[in-house]
């Protein structure tokens, strides 16, 4: 039986779909694996990003350069994403990478160190995950 997950777990790490029972057992583990952007988690992530700035939609509006605010609103509801471009422009106006914007069902965290302050946090904080462990 060791041998067996061991295998399939070979087989998924090179892309070889492991039919063990069933095509939908294989589909399952193959879904779990691929990430995927939430959407409505995105959105909420905008909007509290944008209330924490101190932004109103009509200032980003005027600063993507959008006829009207419905997509924005689109975005907080998780009905649609913004554009790539919308995601790069966003990241600029909050001064944050892009990857802080997004919401997915990744397994870890991004911790970005683009100052001493969020070095010395993250330091602190691994030092307290060794002590709990």
């Amino acid at each position: 039986m060791l041998l067996d997950s061991m295998y399939a777990n070979m087989c998924l790490v090179v892309g070889i779909s492991y039919l063990k029972e069933s095509w939908n057992e294989a589909w399952l583990i193959m879904k779990r694996i691929y990430p995927v952007i939430d959407m409505v988690r995105t959105g909420r992530n905008i909007k509290m990003i944008m209330q924490a700035k101190g932004l109103s939609v009509k200032e980003i509006q005027k600063f993507l350069l959008l006829e009207t605010p419905q997509s924005i609103y689109h975005w907080f509801e998780g009905k649609s994403m913004p554009t790539l471009d919308n995601l790069y422009a966003l990241s600029e106006l909050f001064r944050i990478p892009v990857d802080m914007l997004l919401k997915g069902n990744r397994k870890y965290v991004f911790v970005p160190f683009t100052d001493p302050m969020h070095k010395r946090l993250f330091v602190y904080y691994e030092s307290l995950r060794e002590r709990a462990a």
